[in-house]
C-alpha cells in the first residue's frame, strides 16, 4: 500500500465528541483540519491529493468536457504559442482565427469566389483604384465565369 502524503485519525474531543483529523504537508505549510465525519475527512484528503500532484509536474489533473483528443489538440496549440514567444492566450489565437481566417480558393464554390472577388474591385473602384470601365468589365466576366460554372468548386475549373 503506498503511503499516504495526509492521514486520517480518529481522536476525542475534550467536550467528548469524536471526531476525525486530517493532518500533512502541502508546499511547506501544514495541514490540519477536524471532521465530524470521516467521509468529509476522506473527500478534502483527495482535493489535497489532486493539489498535490497538480503542483508536482507540468501535467494537471483538470475535470474537462473536452474528449481526449480536443485536450491533446489544446495542449499542442499552447505549446506552439509557448514555442513562438507569443503571450497571447489560446482563446485569443482561436478568436483571431474565426474572425480572420478564410477558405483556401480551392475549396470554394465559383459563386462565393466570384462574390469575394467582384465585392473587392468594387471596394477598388470606390477608392478610384481602377476606372468604371475596367470595373464593369471585371463584373461582366465574372458573370460568365459563375454562369458557366455554377455550383462548380474553383480547384474544378483548375483542372479541366
Amino acid at each position: 500500500m503506498a503511503k499516504q502524503r495526509f492521514k486520517i485519525t480518529k481522536f476525542t474531543n475534550p467536550g467528548g465528541g469524536e471526531a476525525w483529523r486530517l493532518s500533512g504537508t502541502l508546499n511547506g505549510d501544514r495541514i490540519r483540519k477536524n471532521f465530524n465525519n470521516r467521509a468529509a475527512a476522506v473527500a478534502e484528503r483527495q482535493q489535497l491529493e489532486i493539489k498535490y500532484l497538480n503542483d508536482q509536474s507540468d501535467g494537471q489533473t483538470v475535470w474537462t468536457t473536452l474528449t481526449h483528443d480536443q485536450n491533446r489538440d489544446a495542449i499542442a496549440a499552447v505549446n506552439q504559442l509557448k514555442q513562438s514567444g507569443s503571450t497571447k492566450t489560446l482563446s485569443f489565437a482561436v478568436n483571431y482565427f474565426i474572425h480572420h481566417y478564410k477558405e483556401a480558393a480551392e475549396t470554394m464554390k465559383v459563386e462565393e469566389a466570384v462574390f469575394e472577388y467582384v465585392t473587392e474591385k468594387s471596394r477598388e473602384f470606390e477608392r478610384g483604384i481602377i476606372s468604371r470601365r475596367q470595373h464593369r468589365a471585371i463584373r461582366m466576366e465574372m458573370d460568365k465565369l459563375q454562369s458557366s460554372f455554377i455550383q462548380c468548386p474553383v480547384v474544378w475549373i483548375r483542372t479541366r
